[in-house]
């Protein structure tokens, strides 16, 4: 399970000392993420540089090798890092004596590993509680253990500083590993420093700054450095620190139920939309088609009511042609009636026209015209049936029900 963090830290020279002998590193390795803090001694030619070679030796272990744990990989780079110091104090006798403690932290898979050399610590935030999670590997920790003093006792011994087991050592025992790992719960917190911070500032005031919601992680590095600081300062201070937030694992349910519900919004408002839309545009389409239908009949009424009308007229003149007049429309429904009237009437009149006299040329399609009067052509036109409507195939098909 994927394991959400976020790394902070910072390391300071402290109020009293002229060189930071302490070093730190951060970095990501196919082992875990791994975070490490080691606090040098030695002098000030040689604290300083076997803190950093801890470190970088640390860094190119677990960075270029794979191994079956973490706890088999904290071991190894562990010793690597003695081994790597005591070849190069062997090397020049300037160096000789020189150490560093070390605190290492591997998260993997959801959960943190980790193990320490010397008297640097560390700490797990929790629910609103600070406890220590290393052990000191000091004497007055044996004396602690011993039950010859308190805790209490031991954070203000004149000997807590002397140390039992270190990089550098020739004698040095393997590293002191966690009995299991923890599985870090959302919001906790590990801490990892050197004595510069433990020393100067008690699990009280570091847990107040930890339980500081308003905080960034990195402000609270910084509290913590301020307070070491403003306590005396008497050592060189490291602090980092790993904040846990909720595993991914039991993020993406959460994301993915609300890309759902965006998504299924996003749909729904997209569907309701196109509805509307769709109803709009239906509506205006049958009202152009009612409106554009009683307006091309009404058109097409009066074209043929005009038309018919020239025809009669210019019939008039002629003997045998009906008498039929033109009404003149005044509703589209009076328009429609009229024009039915018109075309029987018409029909009848073109009836009587049509009869060719011998002489005449007919032409297949009703059309006959007089060779000496060819003005007085007619259109041959079906008879109407019973009711008054010219049947299919006339000039006014169509016409006569109201369509066009």
């Amino acid at each position: 399970m994927e394991q959400n963090f976020k790394i902070a830290n910072r390391t300071d020279v402290g109020a009293v000392r002229q060189v930071n002998e302490d070093s730190m590193v951060t970095f990501d390795s196919p082992n875990g993420q791994v975070v490490v803090v080691c606090d040098g001694m030695g002098g000030q030619a040689a604290g300083d540089l076997a803190s950093r070679l801890a470190c970088d030796i640390i860094q190119d272990i677990l960075s270029n090798n794979v191994f079956g744990t973490p706890a088999e990989a904290i071991t190894r780079a562990v010793m690597a890092a003695n081994q790597g110091i005591l070849h190069r104090a062997a090397s020049n006798p300037d160096l000789d004596g020189m150490g560093s403690t070390c605190v290492i932290v591997i998260v993997k898979d959801g959960q943190a590993y980790y193990g320490w050399i010397g008297d640097s610590r560390i700490y797990y935030y929790s629910g609103g509680v600070l406890r220590q999670i290393s052990k000191d590997e000091s004497y007055v920790q044996q004396l602690v253990d011993a039950g010859q003093i308190t805790a209490e006792e031991a954070e203000n011994h004149p000997q807590k500083n002397e140390i039992t087991n270190a990089l550098g050592f020739s004698g040095m025992t393997p590293p002191q590993l966690c009995a299991a790992p923890i599985t870090p719960e959302p919001g906790s917190v590990l801490l990892l420093c050197s004595d510069g911070l433990s020393g100067m500032v008690d699990n009280a005031g570091m847990q107040h700054v930890l339980s500081n919601s308003a905080m960034s992680i990195q402000e609270k590095v910084d509290t913590l450095v301020s307070m070491a600081n403003a306590a005396g300062g008497l050592d060189n201070i490291t602090v980092q620190l790993i904040e846990f937030g909720a595993p991914a694992a039991a993020m993406a349910p959460a994301a993915r139920a609300s890309e759902s519900k965006s998504g299924s919004g996003s749909a729904n408002r997209t569907m309701l939309a196109a509805g509307i839309a769709a109803v709009v545009l239906l509506v205006a389409f049958v009202s152009y088609y009612f409106v554009s239908s009683s307006s091309d009949e009404t058109l097409s009424t009066n074209s043929n009511s005009s038309a018919k009308t020239e025809i009669v007229d210019e019939r008039s003149s002629t003997p045998k042609s009906g008498a039929t007049q033109s009404a003149s429309p005044s509703t589209s429904t009076k328009t429609v009636t009229t024009t039915r009237t018109e075309k029987t009437q018409s029909a009848k009149t073109a009836t009587k026209t049509t009869q060719t006299p011998k002489g005449m040329l007919e032409k297949e399609g009703s059309t006959t015209v007089d060779p000496k009067n060819p003005l007085t052509s007619t259109e041959e036109k079906p008879k109407p049936d019973d009711k008054g409507f010219t049947p299919q195939g006339s000039q006014d098909d169509g016409l006569a029900d109201g369509k066009h």
